[in-house]
């Protein structure tokens, strides 16, 4: 294909010419090898660093310690990934810590890696358990998804939502 497209002068993306071997995706295309992000680093700093802070964005705001078991720093080579590990480690947990404003290590581990007793399904969303933890207390070890918390309150999907809202209005600092 190569040979074809030079030997009929045929215009090539410039991408190829910078080292790029595919050039579908303009920065940290989830189908590059990691290294190709050396590329993007040094070809597009803007894209690149714009990139990664729309990472750590989402990474905070959908509480991705909780899901994947993983750093901030760890979550940036591995967005594109499921969970990054079985159990957090300390660090994980510090991170989160700090970034709910929790000092208890042992309610902060509440937050990772459970299943609804009721269903088996897994309970990970910020809000399903902190609601676990407000409505059951914060020295549970059993906990309920979403669909059967409404069930076990009898509440309706804006009942949740209005709950959450409230305890969220409190600055409870478990949502």
């Amino acid at each position: 294909m190569w040979l074809y497209t030079i030997y009929n002068n045929i215009p090539i993306n410039p991408k190829y010419l910078k080292g790029y071997s595919r050039v579908g995706c303009h920065v940290a295309c989830p189908y590059y090898t990691k290294s190709t992000w050396v590329l993007d680093k040094y070809w597009f700093p803007k894209a690149y660093n714009r990139f990664h802070a729309i990472l750590e964005k989402d990474f905070k705001d959908n509480e991705k310690w909780t899901r994947m078991n993983c750093t901030c720093k760890e979550y940036h080579l591995n967005w594109n990934g499921g969970q990054v590990r079985n159990k957090p480690t300390d660090d994980v947990v510090k991170e989160f810590m700090g970034y709910k404003g929790l000092d208890n290590v042992e309610l902060s581990h509440q937050y990772f890696t459970k299943k609804c007793m009721d269903c088996g399904k897994n309970v990970y969303k910020k809000d399903e358990v902190a609601m676990n933890l407000k409505m059951f207390g914060r020295n549970i070890n059993k906990f309920k998804c979403k669909k059967c918390l409404m069930k076990e309150f009898n509440w309706s999907k804006e009942d949740w939502d209005n709950q959450v809202k409230r305890f969220k209005d409190q600055n409870c600092k478990l949502f």
